[in-house]
């Protein structure tokens, strides 16, 4: 009979799996806010100022994503892109 030779790994358990998928998860999800956020930002503050007034306009559109060009832009420079005669924020109510 061989004897059992210790390889130095730990074994598998639920625990060691779960703790794994944990990580997964919260590093993909890490690199989609990362992502997201490098984009919107090169959007915001790069060199095309009608790729910044469209996202604007398309974000100020929807109620529930106005939060994120308010992230990125000030109101003077909200107001700045506002055309003439439109309102660009919406109204709260």
């Amino acid at each position: 009979m061989e004897p059992i030779q210790h390889t130095g790994k730990a074994p598998l358990t639920a625990r060691t799996i779960v703790k794994r998928c944990i990580i997964i998860f919260a590093i993909t999800v890490l690199s989609l806010v990362i992502s997201f956020g490098g984009a919107l930002w090169i959007i915001f503050n790069g060199p095309s100022e009608r790729a910044k007034n469209e996202v604007s306009q398309t974000f100020l559109s929807r109620g529930a994503t106005k939060w994120v060009v308010e992230l990125f832009l000030t109101d003077e420079e909200l107001e700045q892109m506002q055309p003439d005669g439109q309102q660009l924020r919406p109204i709260d109510e």
